[in-house]
């Protein structure tokens, strides 16, 4: 079983490419509009 911490830092491994309202997000773990989901999903973890 992971932690929340590993969950994130294992979606920041993963390299993924992000693109929202037509522009790439180079990093979408870290961006303003995606990380309240990312911290909710997170949360499930601890």
């Amino acid at each position: 079983m992971m932690t929340g911490e590993q969950y994130v830092e294992s979606i920041r491994k993963m390299n993924m490419q992000v693109y929202m309202f037509g522009e790439k997000v180079e990093n979408p773990v870290d961006h303003p509009i995606l990380r309240p989901s990312l911290n909710s999903v997170r949360m499930t973890y601890d």
